[in-house]
């Protein structure tokens, strides 16, 4: 048999990101990756407060948090007593703690208003209908604060 053959067949799984089989379901991951078939990124610094370490040196934060390690919390003052839509609800903050969503838009960099006030804030998300809101009714997406319900 080719030895080409014998290499190609010793990993069940195959190695992700780069990796290469390097003897029977083991793989050699690249720089920022690690595990079986070097599935897992790997942060060098952890990811803190929750935060997910989703590429080499990526965190991606928990609503409420945001910096490079999720190190940094939001402040509350800047969104306190904001309304928004989350999925297809409505739901006010029930205590004084707002937990803000770094990707507030999941269809594109701004969110339309519905009945957008400075204090009380209603967004759309996804495919809520915003029929009737005028060109002035839109905003960006960082001033878009969604509250988990």
């Amino acid at each position: 048999m080719p030895l080409k053959s014998v290499i190609n067949s010793v990993c069940s799984l195959s190695c992700e990101n780069g990796g290469n089989c390097v003897a029977p379901d083991v793989c050699d991951c690249p720089a920022g990756y690690a595990g079986n078939t070097c599935a897992e990124p790997i942060c060098s610094s952890p990811c803190q407060n929750g935060g997910l370490c989703v590429a080499p040196s990526v965190c991606e934060c928990r609503c409420g948090f945001r910096g490079i390690t999720c190190n940094e919390g939001l402040s509350a003052l800047d969104v306190a007593g904001a309304m928004c839509l989350r999925g297809h609800v409505i739901g006010t903050v029930p205590s004084p703690q707002p937990i803000m969503c770094a990707f507030a838009c999941l269809r594109s960099t701004r969110c339309k208003s519905v009945n957008y006030y400075p204090v009380k804030r209603l967004c759309e998300l996804n495919k809520e209908s915003a029929d009737g809101a005028g060109i002035g009714d839109w905003f960006y997406a960082v001033d878009c604060v969604y509250y988990e319900s």
